[in-house]
């Protein structure tokens, strides 16, 4: 050890303890004198040992290795702790197992002179704190070797600084001097540290045990331990190293740490730190990069922090490593995307960069892959979409609000709009104001391989899709398939005819299901036969699979590496040749890529008896801005969907919020506390995580937000009614899905870290429970209720003749009844129809915040009970899912009914509907045909007392009024509805979709295509079928709105109904002893 060296290392560990007073005016005489004894107290101990008597054992002398082995220390442990506690760690808890010996009366005295060789290395650590303007960015470079490629930049940017990070003594000490050599210039700007990161988060100092290899000088170097089970020389074992470790969210809290945060929430420290200077990060550190970038998981301010990340993914060959695909899905569960956008990357030389990745290695395979963060360019978010939602990519060339999400459509704009920004040259096509060619034309000008291509052959099949609309010939759909083909192949033959697993690496990638999804979809168009919706043998599965269905038939592969087998010698010509050869290959690969699903076994509905508080059942979070509440959660459809509402407002601004549409709209009621209209949810732009607690720990999953804006309450704006969150299933290994086949007991939802900074933090804890009602044909769908005696007293008996007539003449199976005031419970025609399950009875809804306030403050009215209209109608379509065949569904109350003038059973109606499509029952008004009364008006019920309609075909939609209309589906393919408004699940209309067809094969059969559904809706013949409307069974009103005043044929009830007088008479002498 030398003079300087023992000088350092007495300074640093006495740094904090008294010296006399000289020492401090001396302090490096007082060293050197320090040193120089303890050199000579260590030669005499040396020279007496010989002298020793015998003991009993032998005497253990010093481990000259470890002795002469030095570990570096930086010296900010020592601010961290105390000297004492930094030695004890390397001597009494080794991580090498034995503590470092290194002296003969170590094993007798009871106060050993323990003693570690260290070199302490001053890092200047805690003084460097980036966080001013001036900085421009801060890069980390996790194993940097000998060499940083970053360390040009240094003199390109001169506001940047470069954090280094090197375990390897030998290493290190060669990089230390190529910066004093050749970096003098930057050398200020670089905060060099002899030490590895480690994957537990928080940790401020520490040791661990390096695995060292002399293959490529080290370059193999890992925490890890290598697997010997790996024929590679990177896994010969070399001699190992203690080195000082911390992890990455300390590293980076010391460096941007910034005093006057310290008390602030996490959104004003997120806001601080998008101001900031960005971070990137490049990790090189032998299997465990992802891990070490994971910990910041638990800081999510930093995370958000950091832009860009550049890691290595090879084979596994360490313990503990993973996979190609885990770190590609754990880099998208931290927020980051591939960057597609990059082209090639200057590391002493050029190295060209496709999919994101550069092959360093062809064996072991490795990358160095470099990701984005998506939120912070203006093209990521719309890249993630088009592959992870390639469902609405398919059908975004429709151009409506109701083909895609309101997500979707939201970025595509803004993807355009930065593409035009950015190009300059306004030659992108235009097209729709939402997407169009332009969209997918940006896609091709921004990103390299492979999106150019996916999106290229996207643009061809939306061609075909429209050809084949238009009834196009077969020859030209057939050039168009073949055009779509070409375009993909590339893809298809990425690697050439020896990658077996070319497509394993486009499905880690997040390419593949898009590109599989294409491809289906255009053979389907050109090869309709091939895309049967008929039932075959042979396709059966297990009902706790958690994957797709298999095809009907034989699958022709098992995995994507063996259907790449069946294509790897093939060409476009011969796909067009033997379709029947290629396309179920297709299929097959598509189910492969396809998200996973939960268990079907799974019947998960929100669990309320939950709540700490009975009164308000509904799990929720006020944000500071917002309250977000959980109304309803099913998981009938492969993800956890869970329907959430978030308002900004109290109260007194739902008041106002009411006031201001009634005021500004042009259709309304004179009276504003008669005015219904609805409140629209905020949060659509807002990304969730889910987060499960599982045996094996917290698995973390995306929770997509999915809205549709198709509620109109102001002429000209289209609202979200409310956000629904699909938490993806977890991508367990094999060995682990048995985890699965428990249901969680809840889902914990956070704010993402793929979120725009404009949302708040929350942590929404959404308890889970299995859903056991039994299955029913039919469930009715009702508005809000509210006032049971009001009721009685303005319609006599109205509400038991409604109940009793869905009850038992239509035989409904359930019907949804939703008492915001509790009035109904008492009702003794709903207490007994609850008791036979006739009646779903929801009084809860009037807890959700801020309506409890709202109800207290205003009272319930149609103003304001019609707030919550569409939560009511949306909690009920998802409650049926659960158990439900049908879902019939009303936009009116107590005043509509369904009603067969030809005298057809609701078996019958059922019957004859299609259960794919969207069926809707017109409505047809009733009442008075003079203006009299209603004191004189007939006795008996509604169907006796107002027996006159008017012209079924004057419709209130065609006088600007709204819609009414019954609406009949399966709710398993409906995605939301508000009023008479529905949208349909967006990929039921495609061939492609993955969807079960709502009737059932014979045992033993099944589909493999369910064939393209809800693509055009059924009106029934109001002759047959209708929803009579009696619009004055509640009041004397002829008209609903004041701009129907002027509408006289809608007031004009003219033509007498004798089947409803009928009916009615018949159902007043069954139901008299009813009430």
């Amino acid at each position: 050890m030398s003079a300087e060296t023992c000088r350092t290392t007495f300074v640093k560990s006495e740094k904090r303890r008294l010296r006399p007073a000289w020492c401090d005016a001396n302090v490096h005489f007082c060293a050197m004198l320090k040193c120089l004894t303890w050199k000579l107290s260590i030669f005499l101990i040396h020279l007496l040992s010989y002298g020793l008597p015998a003991a009993a054992e032998p005497l253990q002398l010093r481990d000259v290795q470890k002795f002469l082995d030095p570990v570096f220390v930086p010296d900010f442990f020592f601010d961290a702790t105390t000297a004492a506690e930094v030695l004890g760690a390397l001597v009494n808890n080794p991580p090498l197992g034995q503590g470092y010996v290194a002296s003969v009366l170590d094993a007798h005295l009871p106060l050993s002179p323990r003693m570690a060789p260290m070199l302490v290395w001053e890092t200047g650590l805690l003084l460097k704190h980036l966080t001013s303007s001036e900085v421009s960015q801060v890069i980390v470079d996790v194993g940097a070797h000998e060499w940083s490629r970053f360390l040009p930049i240094l003199r390109e940017d001169a506001q940047a600084w470069l954090v280094l990070l090197e375990p390897s003594r030998k290493a290190f000490l060669t990089l230390y001097r190529r910066l004093k050599m050749d970096y003098t210039d930057v050398i200020d700007r670089v905060v060099a540290l002899p030490m590895a990161l480690t994957w537990e988060p928080g940790h401020l100092w520490g040791f661990r045990v390096l695995h060292t290899n002399d293959y490529l000088d080290g370059e193999c170097n890992s925490l890890l331990e290598p697997d010997d089970q790996i024929q590679h020389p990177c896994v010969d074992k070399g001699s190992e190293e203690v080195v000082p470790v911390m992890s990455l969210d300390v590293l980076l809290q010391l460096l941007i740490h910034d005093v006057s945060l310290s008390e602030a929430s996490h959104d004003a420290v997120r806001t601080a730190r998008s101001k900031g200077p960005p971070i990137s990060v490049k990790l090189d550190a032998q299997g465990a990069d992802l891990s070490i970038l994971a910990v910041l998981e638990s800081a999510e301010e930093l995370l958000e922090s950091v832009y860009e990340v550049q890691l290595e993914v090879s084979a596994q060959i360490y313990r503990g490593q993973p996979s190609r695909r885990d770190v590609l899905v754990g880099m998208s569960r931290l927020g980051f995307q591939l960057d597609w956008n990059k082209k090639e990357i200057h590391d002493g030389g050029v190295h060209k960069i496709r999919s994101g990745c550069r092959l360093v290695t062809e064996h072991p395979r490795t990358e160095d892959c470099f990701f984005i963060r998506s939120s912070h360019w203006a093209h990521g978010r719309i890249v993630d979409l088009f592959l992870r939602r390639p469902i609405e990519t398919l059908r975004i060339n429709e151009g409506t609000h109701m083909s895609i999400s309101s997500q979707y459509s939201y970025h595509m704009r803004h993807h355009i709009d930065m593409c035009l920004l950015d190009d300059g040259d306004g030659e992108l096509e235009d097209q729709d104001e939402v997407t169009g060619a332009g969209a997918l034309a940006c896609f091709f000008r921004i990103a390299g391989w492979p999106l150019r291509h996916a999106a290229l052959s996207t643009a061809t099949l939306w061609e075909m899709i429209w050809h084949s609309k238009q009834g196009a010939r077969y020859e030209t759909i057939l050039i168009a398939y073949a055009q779509v083909f070409v375009t993909m192949w590339d893809l298809l033959m990425s690697g050439g005819q020896e990658n077996a697993f070319a497509w394993d690496d486009l499905h880690d990638a997040g390419v593949a299901h898009l590109m599989f999804m294409v491809l289906v979809e255009a053979s389907c168009l050109a090869f309709p036969h091939l895309c049967s919706s008929e039932c075959r043998d042979d396709g059966t599965r297990s009902e706790d699979s958690t994957e797709q269905p298999d095809a009907g038939g034989t699958s022709p592969c098992t995995t994507l590496s063996d259907c790449w087998m069946i294509f790897r010698s093939a060409n476009p010509k011969a796909v067009l040749k033997h379709p029947d050869v290629y396309v179920p290959v297709l299929r097959r690969a598509q189910r492969l890529t396809a998200p996973s699903c939960f268990p079907s076994t799974w019947h998960l509905e929100l669990d309320r008896s939950a709540a700490l508080d009975p009164a308000a059942p509904f799990p929720t979070v006020d944000t500071g801005g917002h309250n977000v509440t959980a109304i309803a959660v099913d998981s009938s459809r492969c993800s956890l969907e869970i329907t959430v509402i978030a308002w900004d407002m109290d109260a007194a601004g739902m008041v106002e919020f009411h006031r201001a549409i009634w005021e500004e709209a042009e259709r309304g009621r004179e009276n504003i506390d008669a005015a219904d209209f609805r409140i629209p949810t905020a949060g659509t732009l807002w990304d969730f995580d889910c987060r499960f607690d599982m045996p094996s720990g917290t698995v973390q999953t995306h929770g997509d937000v999915v809205s549709y804006s198709f509620l109109s309450e102001l002429p000209g704006a289209v609202d979200a009614p409310v956000l629904s969150v699909r938490c993806e299933a977890p991508q367990v290994p094999k060995i682990a899905e048995a985890e699965l086949m428990a249901p969680p007991s809840s889902v914990l939802l956070t704010r993402s870290v793929r979120a725009l900074p404009e949302m708040p933090s929350l942590r929404l804890r959404v308890p889970l429970r299995e859903a056991r009602r039994p299955r029913i044909r039919t469930a009715l769908c009702n508005s809000q209720v509210w006032g049971a005696q009001s009721l009685q007293e303005l319609a006599p008996n109205l509400m038991e003749f409604w109940l009793l007539y869905y009850s038992e003449h239509l035989g409904i199976d359930e019907i949804y009844l939703y008492d915001l005031d509790g009035s109904f419970g008492s009702v003794p025609l709903v207490q007994e129809l609850r008791a036979s399950g006739r009646v779903v009875y929801e009084p809860s809804f009037s807890s959700i915040p801020p309506f409890k306030d709202l109800f207290e403050l205003e009272g319930y009215k149609t103003a304001t009970t019609h707030l919550v209209q569409t939560l009511v109608q949306h909690h009920c379509w998802q409650q049926a899912r659960q158990n439900a065949d049908w879902v019939i569904s009303l936009n009116h109350g107590w005043d509509m009914f369904l009603f067969s003038p030809a005298g057809q059973t609701l078996e019958d109606l059922l019957q004859d509907l299609e259960p794919d499509q969207v069926t809707s029952v017109l409505g047809v008004r009733y009442g008075d045909l003079d203006e009299f009364d209603a004191k004189v008006r007939p006795s008996g019920n509604t169907f006796i007392r107002f027996p006159y309609h008017n012209d079924p075909e004057i419709r209130p939609e065609k006088h600007r009024s709204a819609e009414e209309i019954v609406v009949i589906a399966k709710p398993s393919l409906i995605d939301g509805v508000a009023l008479s408004a529905v949208v349909v699940r967006p990929e039921a209309p495609l061939f492609s979709n993955l969807l079960e067809h709502p009737l059932p094969c014979p045992k033993g059969q099944s589909r493999e295509f369910a064939g393209p559904m809800m693509h055009k809706a059924q009106w029934l013949d109001a002759g047959k079928w209708r929803a009579n409307h009696y619009v004055q069974a509640l009041g004397g009103r002829k008209v609903l709105y004041r701009a129907e005043e002027p509408m006289v044929a809608l007031r004009n009830f003219s033509t007498f109904d004798a089947a409803a007088v009928q009916l009615g008479s018949e159902l007043q002498e069954r139901w008299k002893h009813r009430w």
